[in-house]
This record gives structure tokens, C-alpha cells and sequence, in this order.
């Protein structure tokens, strides 16, 4: 990544995600988030985000005391997480057709 304007737009993507991330932890109250997808295999990404997280935390005394730091780390099954998402919203299409099935008979 020499290109500044590629580190800047990289360092905008990371911030988003943070804000994305603390929000979901103030309504979900989270204590781990995993990134999957193939940019998850950028291990500069991970990196990123945790020094971002951290940041974003200590600008702000209330959310740096109300919010637990969460674990951030790369999704166990990296670029195949959405494929797997894909494939398990298949089978529960399938399920319920079945169950649709099996009932009007």
C-alpha cells in the first residue's frame, strides 16, 4: 500500500468498521467480533482495526468507561465465511419448503 490515497480510503474502511463495531456493542453488548470475508485474509486489516478500536475508545471518557474492549480476530473460515453463510440460508430455504411440504399433505 504505497499509494496515500489507497491508505487513506483503507484507513476510512477500518474506521467505519470500528464505528459499526462499537455500535454493535452498545446495542448487542458483544464481546467478540470475527471479520470474515476475503479481505480478512489481509492481516494488515485485523491490525487496523484493533489500533483504531483502541483509539476511538480512549477520545471518549464515557464510552472508554461503559464499553469492555471486545476480541477482534479473523473469521476461523476467512474468504469461504460468506459461501458458508450462503449455504446455510439455502438449507433453511430448503427446510422450510420441506416442512411446507410434509404439512399440506
Amino acid at each position: 500500500m504505497g499509494d496515500p490515497r489507497i491508505k487513506e480510503l483503507f484507513k476510512n474502511y477500518c474506521r467505519e468498521v470500528v464505528h459499526i463495531i462499537l455500535t454493535l456493542q452498545a446495542v448487542l453488548d458483544i464481546e467478540k467480533v470475527v471479520i470474515g470475508g476475503g479481505i480478512s485474509q489481509q492481516p494488515q486489516l485485523i491490525r487496523e482495526i484493533k489500533v483504531l478500536y483502541q483509539n476511538v475508545k480512549k477520545q471518549s471518557s464515557l464510552v472508554e468507561e461503559t464499553i469492555t474492549s471486545v476480541v477482534i480476530e479473523k473469521c476461523k473460515f476467512g474468504n469461504e465465511a460468506n459461501l458458508l453463510g450462503a449455504l446455510y440460508l439455502l438449507q433453511l430455504k430448503i427446510n422450510e419448503k420441506q416442512k411446507d411440504l410434509f404439512n399440506n399433505n
